[in-house]
């Protein structure tokens, strides 16, 4: 059983929070990234935004703004006090 630390989920267009849904079975794509320590480290992370980046141009999810708009929403919900031992994923699908 999987324990979530946390369940969020951003609109793409206007990053406006929405209602949590489960992604299994929906068309996307998704990274998923160890995020460690405090502050809070994430191992590989330039590798894993640069092959979400070149992933959501092959399904047409790609938009201009992406990787700033993660790097924002990171900042806004992680907690430089908190030590971390987790897995991040970070998903886009087309709905």
């Amino acid at each position: 059983m999987v324990n979530y630390l946390l369940k969020k989920s951003y609109r793409l267009k206007d990053l406006k929070e929405v209602d949590f849904e489960d992604l299994w079975g929906d068309h996307g794509v998704f990274t998923t990234m160890w995020i460690f320590d405090k502050p809070s480290k994430i191992l590989f992370f330039k590798e894993h935004i640069n092959n979400l980046i070149k992933s959501s141009k092959a399904y047409s999810v790609f938009k201009s703004s992406l990787k700033s708009d993660i790097l924002y929403l990171l900042k806004k919900n992680l907690v430089s006090k908190r030590k971390y031992n987790h897995l991040l994923r970070i998903a886009l699908n087309l709905f």
